[in-house]
Order: structure tokens, then C-alpha cells, then sequence
């Protein structure tokens, strides 16, 4: 474990608003969205099982679903994106 890459940190961020008092300082924990992404994109066991391709996968002829890249949403979201870049590049 000691061997693998250390993860993103997380951070505080304190929160107020003016006219406004709490009881208890209002603090939000968030990790980066970005240096998430790097660690998973670097991490040698979770690299090579990323999904990164939308899919429909079949089973005697019935729908199966899996993880998101099986679903429709990812589907769409792919579709979408492909439709819009032809119409960027038609131009």
C-alpha cells in the first residue's frame, strides 16, 4: 500500500455571509476535481479497467446493462457529441 500514489488532499474552505451568524463555523470539504481524475488516469490498478467507449452489450438478444459506459445516458451523451462536432466541422 505504502507503494501506491499517495491520493488527492482534500481541502477546507471556510464559508460565511455577511448578516448571517452560525453556531459553528461553516466549513466545506472538496477534493479537486482535476487531480482526481489524474490520480485514477495514474493509478496502476485502476488505469487499465477504465471504460472510456460507450457500449451496448446483448445477451440473447435482451439489453444488458453493466457499468454507466453500458447505459443510455453515456450512449446519448457520445451521440450528442459526434452529432455536434459534424455540424462545427460542416461550417
Amino acid at each position: 500500500m505504502e507503494a501506491l500514489p499517495a491520493g488527492p488532499q482534500w481541502k477546507t474552505t471556510l464559508i460565511s455571509l455577511p448578516g448571517y451568524t452560525t453556531k459553528s463555523p461553516i466549513r466545506l470539504y472538496w477534493c479537486d476535481g482535476l487531480e482526481i481524475v489524474m490520480h485514477l488516469f495514474s493509478n496502476p490498478i485502476f488505469a487499465p479497467s477504465m471504460e472510456l467507449n460507450p457500449y451496448r452489450a446483448y445477451e440473447d438478444g435482451a439489453r444488458m446493462y453493466g457499468e454507466f459506459m453500458s447505459g443510455d445516458l453515456a450512449w446519448e451523451i457520445q451521440v450528442l457529441i459526434s452529432f455536434e462536432l459534424r455540424q462545427v466541422t460542416k461550417h
